[in-house]
């Protein structure tokens, strides 16, 4: 890992934020570092993503201590003279994404006891009006554990530890947010198939031509191109805060236990579900997708209630229903998984690891043009 050594005046890139700015707002919102206390920075890029670019700095203080932070800015593809922040966009998106993930980290997150999250060590909000972006500095976990390789695939067993632990999760959030009225803080930008400038159902099959059997029902899907929202009021069903990008390479495991969920700048308030939708639809096996999908929404189904029991929360929902609305949201992240797998498979270095992902896609077809299912109308 190469790492460049960074002067105050210099910009910690790929992100526009110079080095004393950074520290100026560690300085100002976390008290942790004095003037004086850094002698060196130096930063090593890990990605530029379609949210964000993310750089590592590694701070050595004079005590000769040193402390890795994670620095997160929002990208966006934009003619700043062209934004209108009055129209949907996908610039006006990702200032909205930053910003709610700001908000999680400044509410939700210094609640939970039953899974870790770093540190916000500062921060500054994107504007709106203007989409001048802002970022965020956070504590590194890295070094507490790593990711799941999403291009191999997790296993019945690891998928069965991290569903529990999600549903944990969701039932813990549905109770610090009704306690704490913090679901009525949260604005959300709703994603939009309509933002991708090509042909979503050419984009798939050209990558799984097994697909274009499927053409019918895909169509189906791509007539309702947002993402589904307030399904929790729909459908009279607990409120929790999704995570709204949860698969593999957002989240951080010790062995095969969840240590961390990471970005959160998709959150809102509704059902979980699609948290679940979105996990096992990019990251399980493709031979788990094949025959277990059932299996595994029980295992959620089972856990979810069993924590809420443990909250002392009512839960009453029949699986049957929790089967219907999780299908009922699997259309819209299925699509989400035909615009990101086809790109993804770049990563991998065989042609078997390039199967592995359009069998996913295939599997989850399948499952979700059975005979019982109607494109979420029931």
């Amino acid at each position: 890992m190469s790492k460049t050594v960074l002067q105050l005046t210099d910009q910690i890139k790929p992100t526009l934020i110079t080095v004393q700015e950074l520290l100026e707002d560690i300085n100002q919102q976390s008290n942790w570092l004095e003037n004086g206390t850094v002698r060196k920075v130096e930063s090593s890029s890990i990605y530029m993503g379609f949210n964000s670019s993310v750089v590592r700095l590694f701070l050595t203080l004079d005590n000769n201590n040193m402390v890795n932070i994670i620095l997160k800015q929002p990208t966006s593809q934009f003619d700043t003279d062209s934004y209108n922040p009055l129209e949907k966009s996908f610039t006006k998106n990702i200032c909205l994404f930053h910003n709610q993930e700001i908000l999680f980290y400044r509410t939700f997150s210094l609640h939970f006891s039953c899974i870790r999250f770093p540190n916000m060590y500062a921060s500054r909000q994107s504007n709106v009006t203007t989409a001048q972006h802002g970022y965020i500095a956070l504590e590194d976990l890295g070094p507490f554990g790593s990711t799941k390789c999403t291009l191999r695939g997790l296993d019945y067993s690891q998928c069965v530890s991290t569903i529990q632990t999600m549903a944990k999760y969701h039932a813990y959030s549905h109770v610090i947010g009704c306690d704490n009225k913090l679901f009525d803080s949260m604005e959300t930008a709703i994603p939009s198939l309509d933002l991708i400038p090509f042909n979503l159902y050419d984009h798939a099959v050209k990558f799984e031509p097994k697909l274009e059997a499927y053409k019918d029902q895909i169509n189906l899907f791509l007539q309702t191109r947002d993402m589904p929202v307030d399904v929790h009021k729909q459908f009279d069903y607990p409120a929790v805060l999704v995570h709204g990008d949860l698969w593999a390479d957002n989240i951080l495991f010790k062995d095969d236990n969840v240590l961390c969920f990471l970005d959160w700048q998709c959150s809102h308030v509704g059902t979980g579900l699609e948290d679940l939708a979105k996990f096992l639809f990019m990251s399980a096996y493709s031979d788990v997708l094949k025959s277990q999908i059932p299996d595994l929404l029980k295992v959620y189904y089972e856990a979810f209630k069993a924590s809420m029991t443990e909250y002392n929360r009512t839960f009453e929902v029949t699986f049957e229903k929790v089967t219907k609305i999780f299908k009922h949201q699997s259309s819209f992240e299925y699509l989400f998984c035909m615009l990101v797998l086809p790109p993804y498979a770049q990563k991998a270095t065989s042609e078997a690891g390039k199967q592995e992902l359009r069998n996913r896609l295939v599997h989850v077809i399948e499952y979700l043009t059975e005979s019982n299912f109607s494109c979420g109308l029931f």
